[in-house]
């Protein structure tokens, strides 16, 4: 997971560094003088003409940015055009609300995602499976804004039973919480309900040609989904440890058919078990 973490910090690097050089490059070339901006209107020139001196705007461009990357390793953001405020002040006064709304999306996005797949999953080819899997894919596709009008309209209006806006409880979070973390629980019950159909299904494969018989069917399936949730908080330095890792060695519960069982139409159980076996011995022989 440290690794992991690391390796994701370590790329994110290159590209908040292309982030801010298309931005910078963007603001630039934009129309207007932004020491005019800040001066506001009747003005002269010569003091246009300081305000730019004071801000290095009228140095190259390249002497700009890497004055300004450099500037923000340290912590200086520079000073906001609109607001004539320093903007490492603007974004620490809106920080905390921010942590906590993304804290807030994300429990939500991970507890109903998990919940409905799960769900879907147990319950496969259902009317459960089909109404989680309806209303996960109508999460997809609604855009953040849309669902935030919709909750507001029903929740705060009709109903009236959380606030509108503000951030001085914590119901003031629900209604953007969930709307932020909307999108993000249908991706993931959609992704959690197929892998671990998947996983499941080769519990019960396993059952057939490898587990003692005392081990039933339902606590077969149960055990592939306690251990895809554990290896699923095991690796969850990665946004989504899905597919890729549902065929690791480290889930007992799945099987090879082409290097462990020779698969041949019409034949009984017996059969299977005893090419099975054959084969086994001869790995081991």
């Amino acid at each position: 997971m440290i690794k992991h973490i690391v390796k994701r910090i370590l790329i994110a690097i290159p590209v908040l560094i292309c982030v801010i050089l298309v931005i910078f490059v963007m603001l630039r070339i934009l129309p207007g003088n932004p020491a005019e901006t800040m001066a506001g209107e009747h003005v002269s020139q010569a003091v246009i003409d300081k305000i730019s001196r004071e801000m290095g705007l009228d140095e190259p461009l390249y002497i700009q940015f890497f004055k300004y990357l450099a500037n923000a390793v340290r912590g200086d953001f520079g000073t906001s055009y609109r607001l004539n405020r320093n903007v490492t002040g603007i974004i620490l006064e809106a920080f905390p609300n921010t942590v906590k709304l993304s804290i807030c999306a994300a429990v939500i996005a991970w507890v109903i995602g998990i919940t409905a797949g799960l769900v879907a999953a147990i319950n496969q080819n259902r009317i459960l499976d089909r109404l989680f899997m309806g209303v996960s894919l109508a999460g997809v596709s609604m855009p953040v804004f849309m669902i935030a009008l919709v909750l507001q309209y029903l929740f705060a209006f009709q109903f009236k039973i959380f606030p509108v806006s503000g951030y001085d409880s914590l119901a003031c979070m629900v209604l953007p919480a969930i709307s932020l973390g909307w999108n993000s629980a249908g991706s993931i019950a959609r992704m959690t309900r197929s892998n671990l159909v998947e996983v499941m299904q080769g519990a019960m494969l396993r059952l057939y040609y490898h587990a003692p018989y005392y081990l039933t069917v339902p606590k077969a399936v149960r055990v592939a989904v306690v251990k895809w949730v554990y290896q699923f908080l095991k690796d969850g330095a990665a946004p989504f440890p899905f597919a890729g890792d549902m065929r690791s060695e480290e889930y007992t519960f799945t099987i090879d058919f082409e290097r462990d069982v020779e698969i041949v139409p019409n034949r009984s159980i017996k059969d299977d078990m005893a090419a099975y076996n054959r084969q086994s011995n001869a790995e081991k022989g």
